[in-house]
């Protein structure tokens, strides 16, 4: 971690490059106003559409909320990645819901409820940090640990001994390879897998 910092103070002039207040005035730093353009640059084009037509309007992506509802319909509601993930992270949060409610769950889960949302508040700073920005490429790793979180604490406490709900994960199987199919439904082309290979000259 030294080493970073280090590393980013040599380049940069920043500790955080371009969190515009780790930078010090320094020959080869670009300076504070310069950095902080480029900072909201960065944010900007993260929180524009598709499109990207308004993203050097700040007004729009940096200073207001205005950015959020296009860029919920345009990019995560389009992301593959965040679907899935957000479908896992919802449906697991639903039935730990239902089932606390209905008694199938293990009784010790209400016992540890407290450390459990403990855990799940530490990931608060971690989508704060990452809808600064919000593009797939900088939360892998935040989407993938919160919703498999999620999804462990409905695996770990669930009592399945209820019959009634022990096909309840190969469904949710089922149903999150069948996303994946439906959106590489274009990558499909089964003549391929029938017809042998042959080098076009």
């Amino acid at each position: 971690m030294f080493m970073w910092l280090v590393k980013n103070l040599i380049i940069s002039g920043c500790f955080v490059f371009p969190v515009s207040f780790t930078c010090l005035s320094l020959g080869w730093s670009p300076g504070a106003e310069e950095i902080k353009y480029y900072s909201n640059v960065v944010k900007g084009f993260a929180r524009d559409t598709r499109e990207r037509a308004m993203y050097l309007d700040f007004n729009h992506t940096i200073y207001t909320f205005k950015w959020f509802i296009p860029w919920f319909k345009d990019y995560a509601l389009n992301a593959a990645f965040l679907i899935i993930s957000f479908f896992i992270s919802i449906s697991s949060i639903i039935f730990l819901f239902i089932t606390s409610k209905s008694n199938l769950l293990k009784k010790n889960f209400l016992n540890n409820l407290k450390i459990y949302l403990i855990i799940l508040a530490c990931f608060l700073p971690s989508f704060f940090i990452w809808f600064q920005a919000p593009e797939i490429r900088f939360g892998w790793g935040l989407f993938i640990s919160f919703s498999c979180y999620l999804l462990s604490l409905l695996i770990f406490n669930l009592n399945f001994l209820q019959f009634y709900f022990r096909n309840f994960f190969s469904y949710m199987v089922i149903i999150i390879f069948g996303l994946l199919i439906f959106d590489n439904k274009q990558n499909l082309n089964f003549y391929k897998f029938l017809t042998p290979y042959s080098k076009q000259i």
